[in-house]
């Protein structure tokens, strides 16, 4: 004998589970069912019962709810570390399949042919502005320069 046919709801017109002015008394009807957590555990696995109807006392907002709650109990396996995809780099993923400083070139170079970057003042230097239309190289110099200085 399966736990289905000890459900209070087998001698209830189905049709109250689904309409929606009678949800109440769906309600009431699964409230003292004796199967009632089998019946949920059945519907809580079954994601074509989202969108409407009583199941389980529990309203389609109700199941979301309770999907997300067990989601985000579930422990997450770890990722796999990432490396670099330049050629004999092995650096540490950031975007794109490349490290920090390959993206920052890449970003760069990206920014230029767009026409969103400036080049370096200092003559003959053809990297990137960063600060005070300096590359991070010529604008670190002065930096530490004027800190020495102080």
């Amino acid at each position: 004998m399966s736990w289905q046919q000890d459900a209070a709801c087998l001698d209830v017109d189905p049709d109250m589970f689904f309409d929606g002015t009678r949800q109440t008394e769906a309600l009431k009807v699964c409230g003292g069912c004796a199967v009632r957590e089998q019946c949920l555990q059945l519907v809580i696995g079954l994601s074509a019962v989202d969108d409407y109807g009583v199941f389980a006392g529990t309203s389609p907002h109700g199941r979301t709810k309770i999907r997300a709650g067990l989601a985000a109990a579930q422990p997450r396996a770890p990722r796999p570390a990432r490396y670099c995809e330049v050629r004999d780099c092995g650096g540490k993923h950031k975007a794109k399949g490349m490290c920090d400083s390959h993206y920052t070139k890449w970003r760069a170079e990206e920014n230029l042919r767009l026409g969103i970057a400036r080049l370096c003042k200092v003559d003959g230097c053809k990297r990137v502005v960063t600060a005070r239309d300096k590359c991070r190289v010529h604008y670190g110099r002065e930096y530490r320069a004027k800190q020495k200085a102080a």
